[in-house]
């Protein structure tokens, strides 16, 4: 809610329709994501609700047992403001999936909002997003994890097999919309 003359915060990794106000206890954030002691938020505690992953050779099964866990915020869709509209992805790409971190194993939009995060001093240390070594993706609209791919390969998510970005590198995982 806004107090006297401060205007609210438009974060495009929170949840839809949320706002901050300056000055607020959740000033401090990047990205969107906020990094206050004690927030349930970035607690790695949430699987993603379908996890596939390649198995042996090019057989992909779905990993019903002990999925990765990611924070809240991780799992958030974020949005790009474009020419349409609001889409799914951040401010550097339009694209409906994240990438898994290769190292780290978070989940970034793209490799810009890994280096916006890095330069946070409240978050974890991370090392950049190194988008060839990247393996496993997330898909915002039915929250599915997954080998790296163009569009999303789960049958039941919105997408109906549709791309995720009209862009997509098979070679350095670029995905843009734009």
């Amino acid at each position: 809610q806004n107090s006297g003359d401060k205007a609210p915060l438009y974060l495009p990794n929170a949840f839809p329709g949320s706002t901050l106000t300056p000055g607020s206890s959740r000033s401090s954030t990047v990205s969107g994501q906020c990094h206050c002691v004690g927030n349930t938020r970035n607690k790695r505690n949430v699987s993603p609700s379908k996890y596939f992953k390649k198995c042996s050779g090019s057989v992909i099964d779905q990993i019903k047992e002990n999925p990765p866990l990611f924070t809240k915020a991780e799992l958030a869709p974020t949005f790009h403001c474009g020419p349409t509209g609001r889409v799914h992805g951040c401010p550097h790409y339009a694209r409906s999936c994240k990438l898994r971190h290769p190292s780290s194993g978070r989940l970034y939009t793209c490799r810009l909002c890994c280096e916006q995060e890095r330069e946070n001093p409240l978050s974890e240390e991370d090392s950049n997003l190194d988008r060839y070594s990247v393996t496993e993706i997330y898909c915002m609209k039915c929250n599915t994890l997954q080998p790296v791919s163009n569009s999303c390969i789960n049958p039941a998510c919105e997408s109906q097999g549709s791309a995720f970005a009209k862009y997509h590198c098979k070679i350095c995982n670029l995905y843009d919309d734009e």
